[in-house]
């Protein structure tokens, strides 16, 4: 009798996991015919890739090349009630990896693939809040979209098609061979134009950065919108962000129009929406602190008694403005001090003066760098 009871206990036990995993996953929209509708303008549905399946027979790989590697689809429909734009507005992510989900917007009858057109397709490597416009669209015309996990991703999110776009555009984001820009330096240095039809209501520039291990971008600053005493406004900006870890960066730069909230260096409450934002543009930076430019360092051979505390500060000769400063024990006799000044050098700045202290002995000496002429 105890082992007909503990084979019984570990047939229940067995029967509970089968059961669970069951009902863990599989969304009702899993298959083509349990696809959820969408009404525009509807707050978000919520919904999971995990444990989804795929329907082979409803799908045509020719038709997305290799923006998609089908995985654990679902499926939505709407229908708008008038023609013109939509948006179909992705948000709260949360993936088991980094990627993200895709996906696929698609013209035609419901698993009959010989009738698709795409009309969108999208794969990220991002779990940022997403937004892909549909233009043109017909009137009382329903529309097929299809969400997989990007690369076998495992996502929980929500979706909305709506009137009104939310988060970043999707096709800025995409995935990328080669950077934008690379740099060995801590300080990026980003720069950006805008139109003259942009900058009529413009008034800042939101950054946002997304480290290559980070799931989603950061607000990092705001740039004012600069006009002139006529009025007329600036059209090319350039913002620096320091950064210390090696890898690649995305940034976002958002226009914040007159009618969104919040001025130079305050911070957005979330990510963009675009009734008060304007897209203007995507940045990748590679950033890689091992590449050595002498050019872009001051050098200097430091002979003191061994454990002395120094304070090294750094000038602009010119105007005898602070630009940097480092203390440190010194330890090592001959020691070499190098200060990276490549980013003041690209800002104009070529003559320095260093000022080292002895802060114990209160002895100071001073040494002057003029680097216009050092390649």
């Amino acid at each position: 009798m105890p082992k007909l009871k503990g084979l019984y206990l570990i047939g229940i036990l067995l029967l509970g996991i089968f059961s669970s995993g069951r009902g863990i996953c599989q969304v009702a929209n899993d298959n083509i015919d349990g696809r959820i509708l969408l009404r525009v303008n509807d707050k978000p549905a919520q919904s999971t890739t995990r444990s989804c399946t795929v329907e082979w027979a409803c799908i045509d790989e020719s038709l997305t090349g290799k923006c998609i590697e089908y995985h654990n689809d679902q499926w939505f429909q709407f229908t708008p009630a008038q023609s013109g734009q939509y948006f179909v507005n992705i948000s709260k992510q949360d993936c088991r990896d980094i990627r993200g989900v895709q996906l696929v917007v698609i013209d035609g009858e419901p698993c009959q693939p010989k009738t698709y057109r795409t009309l969108s397709c999208t794969s990220l490597a991002t779990q940022d809040n997403i937004y892909v416009s549909l233009d043109h669209l017909e009137a009382n015309h329903a529309y097929l979209l299809n969400i997989d996990g990007y690369l076998n991703d495992f996502c929980r999110f929500q979706i909305q098609v709506s009137h009104q776009s939310k988060g970043f555009p999707a096709q800025s984001i995409g995935l990328k061979t080669a950077p934008d820009i690379q740099t060995d330096e801590t300080g990026v240095q980003l720069t950006w134009t805008v139109t003259d039809e942009q900058a009529v209501k413009l008034r800042s520039y939101q950054l946002y950065r997304r480290f290559e291990k980070e799931k989603k971008s950061k607000w990092i600053q705001t740039v004012s919108h600069e006009k002139n005493t006529r009025g007329d406004s600036k059209l090319q900006y350039t913002a620096v962000d320091t950064v210390t870890t090696r890898g690649r960066y995305t940034y976002q730069i958002i226009g914040l129009n007159d009618s969104g909230s919040g001025g130079e260096g305050s911070a957005p409450s979330a990510q963009p929406n675009d009734s008060t934002t304007v897209w203007i543009a995507e940045k990748t930076v590679d950033f890689n602190p091992d590449v050595f430019r002498p050019a872009d360092y001051l050098t200097l051979r430091l002979e003191y008694a061994l454990n002395t505390p120094l304070t090294v500060l750094i000038f602009d000769a010119s105007g005898e403005r602070l630009l940097g400063k480092s203390n440190f024990i010194f330890i090592r006799k001959g020691r070499t001090w190098q200060y990276n000044i490549g980013h003041w050098r690209r800002k104009g700045i070529y003559r320095f003066k260093v000022k080292v202290t002895d802060t114990l002995r209160k002895k100071s000496k001073e040494y002057m760098f003029d680097t216009r002429n050092v390649k």
